[in-house]
């Protein structure tokens, strides 16, 4: 991510020889794949820029998809909303 704020990952899944990563920096937030030596397979962003809101845990369902829960919150108390989100987890698109 290129946001131009501080970046803050919020949650790690190991699998294999990659990593699955969430990262806010209080604007928006990304979920992305990385490799062992820290190259990125895939990124995407799970929701548009002004969404203040952290990922709080990942997890790969039953299918090998990327599930993903976390707080969403338009005055950053991080309280209002809660979703859920899943990813395809070999490219990073939204399922």
């Amino acid at each position: 991510p290129d946001g131009g704020l501080p970046e803050e990952v919020t949650a790690v899944l190991p699998d294999g020889d990659r990593f699955f990563l969430s990262l806010s920096d209080g604007n928006r937030i990304w979920i992305m794949s990385v490799r062992e030596d820290g190259s990125v397979l895939w990124q995407t962003e799970v929701f548009p820029a002004g969404n203040v809101g952290l990922i709080t845990e990942m997890m790969l369902d039953d299918e090998g998809q990327l599930a993903a829960i976390g707080r969403t919150s338009l005055n950053r108390d991080f309280g209002d909303h809660s979703f859920m989100v899943r990813f395809n987890a070999d490219t990073g698109d939204l399922i």
